[in-house]
């Protein structure tokens, strides 16, 4: 697919279509279920690749794995004790359409360079989503004077009363150490859209330590030194980084020490971390509830915050409010899929990264080394994310669920070029 529609290549056509589908998914249900046809613009690029080239797409060592939980979801459907039908899994087709068109791109055009400035510029969107649209909660009373006086973004589109701090921690939680990871390797190299990975990566760390999701700071800060170690070789810029990490991780403590706080404030964090631990712990019992009462299906994909479900296996000192997940991924993915659903959930990262350890091994380590970087990069964000993940969750079904699919796709795309530069 490298013929040219006035100089745009088909392969990119397809990235536009799984761009104008990630807009239309972004709303929630049921203003999402009249876009699931948009689905069907991505047909004739599969159907092409079969006639011209006898494929449907480049098989990666996901594609198993992808299929089965895309089965999975299927059987959810009639075999769940609750279930919003089969449009559950549309964000989930859509992601593993992402990974297919980043992979296509890779195999078309030799390179990822158009997809690193794709994903540069959607992660300054996102930063300024999360500084501008971000719902500042209590717990960030401490950085008032900063929140305070920062522009506001109202009614921002398909979000107009903008976004828990929490769930767009962990989108950020992906993407600052990727982007970061880029932004350094693009800036070494000197390349195009360096400083704009640089502006990006600095915006969303900035935007997730004023929104204190202390799981998400803690994943990246984690990552961070990771990637510092690997991909800065100067000496002196080595330090100077690990120290700005350094700094920003006692001031993480003495925030979380109430040492900017008086003593009411200090009172009130300490009773609200306290409730928050005792809800948490009583949050995963009920789901390890489900699992147990369903170990199979689950109570079925994205039925977590039903009523019927809340009813049955309720949260005492939640209250009324609306209980969105588990608040801890691998729990969720239990309880709406299942035991079976986790453990391919599970093999998609221990494939994702032994993808990661191919092209780290593979890719020459000199001349700027991308493949390593990308390696390095996903690998970052993954980790992060996954601290992340062990007390809070973005859902498969959430709307910021898109960025895992965006660094699958990126992962399989640089494995497929690496691939093709090792034969």
């Amino acid at each position: 697919m490298t013929q040219t529609i006035r100089g745009f290549s088909l392969s990119w056509w397809e990235i536009v279509c799984i761009l104008v589908i990630t807009v239309a998914f972004w709303y929630p249900s049921p203003q999402r279920d009249q876009w699931y046809f948009l689905l069907a613009l991505l047909l004739p690029f599969y159907i092409g690749r079969a006639i011209f080239f006898r494929r449907l797409w480049t098989r990666t060592p996901l594609d198993l794995w992808l299929l089965a939980f895309l089965a999975l979801g299927m059987l959810n459907v009639f075999f769940a004790p609750y279930t919003r039908g089969i449009g559950m899994l549309g964000r989930v087709v859509l992601g593993m359409a992402t990974i297919v068109a980043f992979v296509e791109y890779a195999r078309a055009h030799r390179k990822l360079d158009g997809l690193l400035a794709l994903t540069i510029w959607l992660s300054l969107l996102i930063g300024v989503m999360a500084v501008g649209s971000t719902q500042w909660t209590t717990k960030t009373r401490q950085m008032y004077f900063i929140t305070n006086y920062l522009p506001v973004i109202e009614n921002f589109w398909a979000a107009e009363t903008g976004f828990n701090p929490n769930e767009i921690a962990g989108a950020l939680a992906w993407l600052v150490p990727c982007v970061g990871a880029i932004a350094i390797y693009r800036w070494r190299a000197k390349l195009p859209y360096g400083d704009s990975g640089a502006i990006a990566a600095l915006l969303m760390a900035f935007a997730l330590f004023l929104g204190q999701s202390r799981a998400a700071i803690i994943g990246v800060l984690f990552a961070l030194v990771m990637v510092i170690f690997l991909l800065i070789r100067n000496r002196r810029w080595r330090i100077t980084a690990l120290a700005a990490v350094g700094a920003v991780t006692l001031l993480e403590v003495l925030i979380i020490a109430n040492v900017f706080s008086n003593s009411n404030q200090a009172r009130s964090s300490l009773e609200r971390d306290e409730s928050s631990f005792t809800m948490r712990g009583e949050i995963m019992s009920s789901g390890f509830a489900m699992v147990r009462d369903y170990p199979l299906t689950g109570v079925g994909m994205a039925m977590y915050r039903d009523g019927r479900v809340r009813e049955r296996y309720p949260v005492p000192t939640y209250g009324t409010r609306i209980l969105p997940h588990a608040h801890n991924e691998l729990l969720q993915v239990a309880t709406d899929m299942g035991i079976p659903g986790l453990l391919v959930f599970i093999g998609w990262h221990v494939v994702a990264g032994y993808m990661i350890l191919v092209i780290y091994r593979r890719s020459p380590p000199q001349a700027g080394g991308q493949g390593r970087v990308i390696a390095i990069a996903v690998a970052g964000g993954l980790i992060a994310h996954t601290v992340f993940g062990l007390a809070d969750a973005v859902t498969l079904w959430d709307r910021f669920g898109f960025v895992f699919w965006w660094l699958l796709a990126l992962l399989s795309a640089q494995y497929t070029l690496t691939r093709i530069e090792s034969e």
